[in-house]
């Protein structure tokens, strides 16, 4: 598990595919409607229906929608251009599978979540007595002097106890500890299962972090 972070420049541009090049060599019949709609990812009839919809401003919403991905301007922007709501530009993004480029910045900022939730694990599962320090810090990816940091918060705030008062408890009594900071924390089985791998690389950080930013995005426009 990499602590890097994300160099500044944004990987992730959007789809490559220009809505507006595609319409382009349709209307001037270098390529026939069903080449057209198979382009867009869409069935011929409803290509059809959307040319008809938005007749002479096709043109615009396409190209607006291309700026969209460019992430060169705002849902709003994009809402006053095409004289319609915020919540319509959301839907035609939808329907054209239009999506803005991830921001690394997002993106950063959910790799550090992330690694927050491999390290209260780890710090857990010490607790727990089901792993030792070197594990927990190998599984975490820190030194065990950063294990036994993250253990003794968690001791603090939630059982009032300090680090060398661990070693006094029965393992029972350590076992029903973990239990009651990893639902304190919202550790459940889905989240052990990504964290274990993210920790044993079968998942990039990277990777779950835009996934994560993608989706969020998604489920924000439309609850707006």
């Amino acid at each position: 598990m990499s602590e890097r972070s994300l160099p500044s420049k944004n990987h992730e541009a959007g789809p490559q595919l220009h809505l507006t090049d595609i319409y382009r060599e349709l209307v001037s019949q270098k390529i026939d409607l069903g080449t057209a709609a198979s382009r867009y990812g869409i069935s011929t009839k409803g290509l059809k229906s959307r040319l008809t919809k938005w007749g002479n401003s096709m043109p615009l919403v396409l190209m607006t929608l291309d700026r969209i991905v460019a992430d060169a301007i705002s849902r709003d922007e994009a809402a006053k251009l095409l004289n319609v709501t915020p919540r319509n530009i959301n839907k035609l993004m939808e329907s054209w599978s239009v999506q803005r480029p991830v921001k690394d910045y997002l993106v950063n900022r959910t790799i550090s979540a992330l690694k927050w939730d491999v390290r209260i694990k780890y710090a857990i599962d010490y607790i727990s007595g089901t792993t030792s320090l070197d594990v927990a810090a190998s599984g975490a990816g820190i030194s065990t002097r950063q294990v036994r940091r993250w253990v003794t918060d968690l001791l603090h705030d939630y059982h009032g106890i300090v680090f060398k008062d661990l070693a006094k408890l029965a393992p029972d009594v350590r076992s029903r500890v973990g239990k009651i900071i990893g639902a304190g924390q919202k550790i459940d089985d889905e989240s052990e299962r990504l964290i274990l791998a993210i920790s044993s690389d079968r998942v990039k950080l990277e990777t779950e972090a835009r996934k994560r930013v993608k989706a969020t995005g998604k489920s924000r426009r439309f609850q707006e």
